[in-house]
């Protein structure tokens, strides 16, 4: 009996992407086609019914690989949304694997795929997430927020648990469509659902990428970032803490962050220092007489708060305990997207030209300060 060649999906998730989604595509595909392993690959778009062509342009893109398009059902938005499609579709197709790649990566280097699928089908891994260098202006939710948090409350050592770039197993897939999604899981909060769920049931694995991550700019003004980051913060920090209040506290040392591989920072683009502390006073202005700004700070501020370690370290563990005690508001949160951006706009200065190692000793020491602020009775 002939043996079935494996079905591999590359599933590229999409809202308003039609400036990239066609070159992220042929990457896919020109990756694929030099995979050293033979499998039957189809180019997957999960799409948020997207008004300005995004669906069209991905299956017009010049691929040899075939396409399929997927949508969500009219109203309905979200990357998790986008990735239950994906696992839906995986799921009926009876796929070996899928892999979802963020539509606005500039490059998708070809040893990508052949990594991914070596973690899912060959190791035993459920979710295969990825361990790449990024630019020193960018990943700052996952440097400052969710990765120094995870590694302090479940002891994990998980460098991107935020990255968007992720393989996974069929029994992952099936798993995780049967879980109970929390609201924001159809949002943003689907990195850390995916995550901690792979966390929880042990079967998550850091995977090598070289070439690192590099992903077109979304917001060159203060403004457009007031715009456009609300829903995406909100969505994933109303799922990271919720799903963290009820995980158990680890003890002990914290294990170190794997080597995160160098990147080639010819890549990196012309970046002002300004934008992050402009955010910051807009978030201030807007924030300083919320309740919540000054509980949060720790007493009422006169101007944008420069926000160090220790200070950043009390605000994450009061957003986590009132997780803990139901009390995960919307003015909590807002309050915290403020002191975030002046948390980024303190620490920026000091990360420009540092190696990824030493951005790895910066996300680590940020976990220290978290893990001596934790009551060690929950």
């Amino acid at each position: 009996m002939t043996r079935r060649v494996p079905r591999v999906l590359l599933g590229v998730p999409t809202h308003q992407e039609a400036k990239t989604v066609a070159a992220v595509a042929e990457s896919l595909d020109k990756a694929a086609l030099s995979c050293r392993r033979r499998a039957e690959f189809i180019l997957v778009n999960m799409d948020n019914r997207s008004p300005d062509g995004t669906r069209a342009r991905f299956l017009a893109a010049s691929t040899r690989l075939p396409k399929v398009g997927l949508q969500t059902a009219p109203g309905i938005l979200g990357k998790g949304a986008n990735l239950r499609l994906l696992f839906e579709y995986a799921v009926a197709q009876r796929a070996d694997a899928a892999i979802t790649i963020d539509a606005d990566l500039e490059i998708v280097p070809p040893e990508w795929i052949d990594t991914f699928l070596t973690a899912v089908m060959d190791n035993g891994a459920g979710i295969a997430v990825p361990l790449y260098g990024r630019t020193w202006y960018d990943a700052n939710q996952t440097n400052q927020l969710v990765a120094p948090l995870v590694l302090a409350i479940t002891g994990q050592p998980v460098r991107q648990p935020i990255g968007g770039d992720y393989a996974f197993s069929p029994a992952f897939m099936r798993r995780i469509l049967e879980k109970q999604w929390l609201p924001g899981a159809q949002g943003f909060g689907i990195d850390p659902f995916l995550v901690l769920t792979g966390l929880e049931g042990s079967d998550l694995v850091q995977v090598l990428l070289t070439g690192g991550k590099f992903h077109s700019w979304r917001s060159d003004t203060p403004e457009q970032i007031e715009d456009e980051f609300p829903i995406k913060f909100h969505t994933s920090n109303s799922t990271l803490f919720t799903l963290l209040a009820a995980w158990p506290q680890a003890c002990g040392e914290l294990p170190s962050f794997p080597a995160t591989p160098e990147i080639d920072r010819s890549f990196e683009k012309p970046y002002d220092l300004k934008l992050m502390r402009a955010a910051g006073e807009l978030g201030f202005e807007r924030e300083a007489g919320n309740p919540e700004y000054a509980a949060l700070l720790g007493g009422a501020a006169a101007g944008p708060p420069d926000v160090d370690d220790d200070i950043w370290a009390r605000v994450l563990v009061t957003v986590l305990e009132r997780a803990r005690s139901g009390r995960l508001s919307y003015e909590l949160l807002e309050a915290f997207r403020a002191l975030f951006f002046s948390r980024v706009a303190t620490v920026q200065p000091g990360l420009h030209g540092l190696s990824q190692a030493e951005i790895d000793q910066h996300v680590y020491a940020v976990a220290q300060a978290i893990r001596k602020r934790v009551p060690s009775d929950v």
